[in-house]
């Protein structure tokens, strides 16, 4: 029988983390990292290059990447000097297939049950270890369904009207950035989709990234609904609340809850000049 969780809250800003059994990403931001992240690879003698230790990122265009130097959060690319370059992410940035190969995060949104009514359509995120699927039209009991690895949790918000959804576009490269840029800059991995007036005044947006799902309701006026029930169904998975602030998800043969598969954070308010004054 399923477990479900029922969170209420003025101003509702809730995360979704995926957590591995090994490490945590929680940085939302793509580019990589600054101060010393990016550098000259030391491998370049394994591929019979020799490594040139005064070539530095300024001098040298990337030509290709070079996947077999894959890591979670790394690409390897061999530079027009024959050196090679890493360039560090703050977040997973792969995932690894069936065969051990590490591939790319692609949190693309696309439809994948088009035969039937719009309103029973998902869009479900194209390739990852997590799985992000949200209603094309809002749902107010199961809006959004995270999978990871056989775990799947789900919930909704309470009274939402049944809205269309918007695929918002993401930045892209920009004509005058540099060639590195456009090899470093990953236009996959993050995504966002809006559903607006889910309630009289208030917007539903969702930012995906590798390993988060954060919800953010946005309310366009002073008037507007501040207080917001969501109801999460978790199947099978015990729920611990370790603070005040979060609450993870175990599986039940996980006795001695060590390696939660996510984690709920609490809500929290903030203020934005970018679309409205009043966003929560």
């Amino acid at each position: 029988m399923n477990r479900l969780l029922k969170h209420t809250a003025a101003f509702l800003s809730a995360v979704i983390l995926m957590q591995s059994f090994t490490s945590v990403a929680l940085a939302a931001e793509a580019p990589p990292e600054q101060n010393g992240a990016i550098s000259i690879s030391d491998q370049a003698q394994e591929a019979g290059i020799p490594e040139n230790s005064d070539t530095t990122f300024e001098n040298a265009q990337i030509i290709t990447e070079y996947p077999k130097k894959r890591t979670e959060t790394s690409k390897t690319f061999f530079m027009s000097d024959g050196t090679f370059l890493t360039a560090s992410y703050r977040e997973p940035i792969h995932y690894q297939d069936a065969s051990g190969s590490w591939q790319d995060i692609d949190n693309t949104l696309q439809v994948v049950n088009s035969k039937v009514a719009e309103s029973a359509q998902q869009l479900e995120t194209k390739a990852g270890s997590m799985k992000v699927s949200l209603s094309k039209i809002m749902s107010a009991k199961k809006a959004v369904f995270v999978k990871a690895g056989a775990n799947t949790i789900s919930w909704g918000l309470d009274g939402a009207a049944a809205t269309k959804s918007k695929i918002v576009p993401q930045k892209t490269a920009l004509a005058a950035e540099s060639k590195n840029d456009q090899f470093l800059t990953l236009k996959k991995l993050n995504n966002e989709l809006l559903y607006s007036d889910a309630y009289p005044n208030v917007d539903v947006q969702y930012l995906l990234s590798s390993s988060k799902v954060k919800e953010n309701i946005i309310l366009k006026s002073k008037e507007a609904q501040k207080q917001f029930t969501s109801t999460y169904q978790i199947g099978t998975l015990v729920p611990k609340q370790t603070d005040q602030q979060t609450i993870e998800l175990y599986e039940k043969a996980d006795a001695e809850q060590k390696n939660p598969v996510f984690t709920i954070k609490a809500p929290v308010m903030s203020r934005s000049a970018m679309r409205s004054p009043w966003k929560s």
